[in-house]
């Protein structure tokens, strides 16, 4: 979605150039397929072959669990790029050295030599792929000390998928989401997210309940060792400060248990790092502490409150459930509105179901809406599903 909040007008004219580029790169329906983006690179010399990547596939919480090592990685005072997806309200939030988006012009004329050059070369470039280049370019011209690449979808054939050798690769937590695209089975999403595990390269992986043998075996395989977070080791505290392992007193200010658990695979994903560059643990205590991502059960107003979440898949949907409902009793909230809109290759039913079967209050009013996207599910779409559960429902088509 692009609101264009506050921007000056050469910002705005220069978004605007941006947006007019991406929209002739459709999404690439041909994802079992790298070779386009491998040759635009190699036309390029490799630039990520020059950077030390931190490599991070997941179904949930890879956003955060990426903010957070390159917010530790900051702390130290490393040139840190980030690249993420999706953004929330501006595109060149998907790119950033040190936590500083990546400028407008700078954006724009990057993006414009990519896009002149790959016509010239007759190489046809998806939406994520162009911009996966573009950052990946970006990050090698400003010589970032470490790059921390989250994927878009999937592993094996993501457009990040394009280095031989990464510094590390981490599996964050994996759910259903993506059917049509990664498969309808826990254990097929795994196989396409173990992709990202390159030879000889250590690998950090979640403390995952399902299909954790998925990625021993694939890192067994290519010789790469394998490091386990371990759930059991943190011990939580009511500011949401905790413990893990050998650490002591950490706190992050994104609120819920899941956020800790993000935390703890980021920890263990910098103590593989500390083997080979400092990183001291006084960075790791203040990058928890600092990291910053819009989006995640934010708190945007308190009187009233108001709280903001991406969350976009059943498993997404059942934590912040839970956040929601200890937010409820903390604070002895008698009534909610929620404000509501999905895309449409999401499980739509399950998800409202969970929404209205398990949060704990009886007074509910809904909004339904529909965001800027073409994938949005339609309002009329979505009341059929809520009026089940709820009757106080407005919509809102905008």
């Amino acid at each position: 979605m692009q609101f264009n909040i506050n921007l000056k007008n050469s910002e705005l004219y220069y978004d605007e150039k941006v947006n007019d580029i991406l929209s002739t790169h459709i999404n690439n329906k041909n994802i079992n397929n790298l070779t386009n983006v491998k040759k635009i690179l190699n036309y390029y010399n490799n630039p990520q072959d020059y950077l030390k990547i931190v490599h991070i596939a997941g179904t949930n919480g890879k956003g955060s669990t990426s903010s957070m090592i390159s917010s530790i990685l900051c702390e130290e005072g490393y040139t840190v790029g980030l690249f993420t997806s999706p953004h929330l309200v501006s595109l060149n939030e998907r790119i950033k050295i040190s936590n500083e988006k990546i400028s407008y012009k700078d954006f724009y004329e990057l993006l414009k030599k990519i896009d002149n050059d790959s016509k010239c070369l007759k190489v046809f470039l998806g939406f994520f792929d162009i911009l996966t280049v573009t950052a990946l370019l970006f990050f090698c011209q400003k010589k970032c000390d470490y790059v921390v690449l989250e994927t878009g979808l999937g592993g094996e054939y993501d457009a990040t998928n394009v280095s031989e050798k990464v510094l590390i690769s981490v599996i964050t937590n994996i759910g259903i989401d993506h059917e049509k695209i990664l498969g309808d089975t826990i254990h097929k999403i795994a196989v396409a997210k173990s992709g990202i595990i390159k030879k000889n390269c250590p690998v950090v992986l979640y403390d995952l309940k399902k299909e954790k043998d998925v990625f021993v075996n694939k890192a067994k395989e290519l010789g790469s060792d394998i490091f386990f977070t371990d759930f059991s080791k943190i011990t939580t505290y009511e500011d949401n400060s905790f413990d893990y392992k050998t650490y002591k007193n950490l706190k992050t200010n994104m609120p819920g248990i899941f956020q800790i658990y993000n935390a703890a695979t980021a920890i263990e994903a910098i103590d593989v790092i500390k083997k080979n560059y400092k990183v001291s643990d006084n960075s790791i205590r203040k990058g928890l502490l600092n990291v910053k991502l819009d989006g995640r059960f934010q708190i945007i107003s308190k009187k009233p409150y108001f709280i903001i979440d991406g969350g976009h898949n059943v498993q997404c949907i059942e934590k912040i459930i839970k956040n929601i409902n200890i937010f409820i009793k903390k604070n002895k909230i008698k009534k909610m509105i929620l404000i509501l809109s999905i895309l449409d290759d999401k499980n739509i039913e399950e998800m409202v179901d969970k929404i209205f079967m398990s949060i704990e209050c009886d007074n509910i009013k809904t909004i339904i809406t529909k965001v800027k996207s073409k994938r949005a599910f339609s309002v009329d779409y979505i009341y059929d599903c809520v009026k089940k559960y709820n009757e106080d429902i407005t919509i809102i088509d905008s």
